[in-house]
């Protein structure tokens, strides 16, 4: 019996759930694609990189989903020029493959994530651009055909605007209310703004009992430790210890589907800062078996935006996106902000969407 009693922070949990589910799911098609296959490889190196970089401009829990980010930005790319396009296609860390292939791969992956059931995500994602600015047919054909998307023309410096952008935002995650963009977001030189938004439903293989939820420790960092429901359960799970990283992993599998959730639990109650500077390893495939466990989860509710512009500059689209990045006078497709907003509720049951209000 292996005791999972020490729960660690959100954050690196968090990260690597997204991961799994998004790579997983892509992986129940991928069998048979090389091109499928180097999508993924380039997914996990993005990832590492991507996490890296919003890690260093965060302070506590952050929730982001790199396989959606890249299948926004790619969305964007047939939009862009040539210089730029190069710069964004290299950090996305895509395979090479010709604009049919590529429209063609991402067909299958949207469709993949859209599957119906038990286990699901949900996501919505939307570009907005200025009024008058120029927009390939191709662009606007792959939007609605091959990324299940939308392209809408607004005028930034409007009030109505504003309100237009966070109404969607609220209507597609259950989130009334929201305020992702105010009117200092935008500028005479916004041109374009992409929206990716994603939640998680999903309903464990083997729920935990309600009865065993009870207040318990979570230990934040040295100097903060909170006090949390703590579910429990003690049943069979694949389970892996890592020497190296002197890490504990523990996969929860989703029911009526391939989807999983990992938890990567550090042997130092504090490890977990560690554990960030080798994410990388966490990747590496890990020697699992089926032991009974004693396992104990904290129920945690995570609602997260993101503005990514800035980390995408720094991993090496600088010059491509932003409100200082080509020419700002100019009627040209350009991609100016970027913002993801994702939400995940775990509970004894699973991962749940969030309730939706006044209903």
């Amino acid at each position: 019996m292996y005791n999972l009693n020490r729960t660690a922070p959100f954050t690196i949990n968090t990260m690597r759930i997204l991961v799994l589910l998004s790579t997983g799911l892509v992986l129940t098609f991928a069998q048979n694609s090389a091109l499928l296959q180097e999508f993924i490889a380039g997914n996990q190196r993005f990832t590492v990189e991507l996490y890296k970089e919003v890690r260093k401009g965060t302070d506590g829990n952050f929730l982001i989903n790199p396989l959606s980010l890249q299948m926004i930005m790619s969305l964007a790319l047939i939009g862009e020029s040539d210089e730029d396009f190069r710069k964004i296609f290299s950090t996305l860390q895509r395979p090479e493959a010709t604009l049919d292939e590529s429209k063609e791969m991402f067909t299958q992956i949207v469709a993949n994530l859209d599957k119906t059931g038990d286990s699901t995500i949900a996501s919505a994602n939307r570009i907005f651009v200025k009024k008058g600015l120029e927009i390939g047919e191709d662009l606007k054909v792959s939007a609605v055909n091959n990324f299940k998307s939308e392209i809408e023309e607004i005028n930034f410096l409007a009030r109505s605007s504003i309100s237009k952008i966070n109404r969607w935002v609220g209507q597609n995650t259950f989130d009334e209310g929201v305020q992702m963009v105010t009117d200092k977001s935008f500028s005479k030189k916004t041109k374009s703004v992409l929206v990716n938004l994603q939640y998680f439903k999903g309903y464990w293989q083997k729920s935990f009992p309600t009865r065993a939820t009870k207040p318990g420790p979570f230990y934040v960092s040295e100097t903060v430790t909170k006090q949390v429901e703590l579910m429990e359960v003690f049943t069979n799970f694949k389970y892996a210890y890592n020497q190296s990283l002197r890490a504990q992993f523990i996969e929860i599998p989703l029911r009526d589907s391939d989807m999983f959730m990992t938890v990567i639990l550090p042997d130092d109650k504090y490890g977990l800062p560690r554990l960030e500077e080798r994410i990388d390893e966490l990747f590496y495939e890990q020697f699992y078996y089926g032991p009974k466990v004693r396992f104990v989860l904290p129920k945690f509710d995570i609602k997260a935006t993101a503005q990514l512009d800035d980390a995408l500059r720094n991993m090496g689209m600088e010059g491509a996106i932003g409100e200082n990045s080509g020419n700002p006078d100019d009627n040209k497709f350009q991609v100016t902000n970027v913002y993801q907003k994702a939400i995940i509720i775990v509970s004894e049951d699973g991962q749940m969407p969030p309730a939706r209000r006044g209903i």
